[in-house]
């Protein structure tokens, strides 16, 4: 079983997960992404065709499912704050724009470099150890030593950063936004809480 296959199922497990949230408790949640997760290896084709179109997914959004699914039911996660989500929204809107083209510039080129995957995990560790975010701190070291090894994929942004991303990012802002307008702060501390 491929990375990616196994990344993919992860993902397909939260957004079953994250679907049904709303309406069921957390353990009938877990059921319905298990199903999801499972529907989605066993139907002919369907993993295929998701992993050929998301592939590579990375290894931070799958972390961030992981640790959506395991604050949601068994632990106490550390809070993102809304100006850190907004930060990686941008950030990455920015460099996935400039990578197909709408820029002059191409920051996809520097994952080749042997210097600035270094550099960039080196800030994500800290920053994420400093705010508690020791999922995220795990993915960008096994991002860092599968890249260092040539394990995946030769450029180091294909282990860290998906297209995905934008929309977590957009939809947990879009929550935070509507709890704080209407008065509920519980729960706001998860990616698509």
């Amino acid at each position: 079983m491929s990375f990616d296959l196994v990344a993919w199922l992860i993902v397909a497990f939260w957004i079953g997960f994250r679907a049904v949230l709303a309406f069921v408790p957390p353990t009938v949640a877990l059921w319905m992404g298990a199903i999801v997760s499972v529907a989605g290896l066993v139907l002919p084709g369907v993993a295929h065709v998701m992993v050929a179109v998301l592939a590579p997914l990375g290894f931070v959004l799958p972390a961030l499912a992981i640790r959506d699914l395991l604050g949601s039911t068994w632990i106490k996660v550390a809070p993102f704050h809304a100006l850190e989500v907004t930060f990686v929204l941008i950030a990455s809107t920015l460099f996935i724009a400039a990578s197909i083209g709408v820029f002059p510039v191409d920051p996809y080129r520097l994952g080749y470099s042997a210097y600035v995957p270094g550099i960039a995990v080196l800030v994500g560790i800290l920053w994420s150890f400093w705010r508690r975010h020791f999922f995220i701190a795990a993915a960008l070291l096994t991002a860092q030593v599968a890249w260092s090894f040539g394990f995946l994929s030769p450029n180091f942004f294909d282990l860290t950063l998906h297209a995905l991303i934008v929309p977590v990012c957009a939809v947990w802002l879009l929550k935070w936004m509507a709890a704080r307008a209407f008065g509920q702060t519980r729960k706001i501390g998860h990616p698509v809480s």
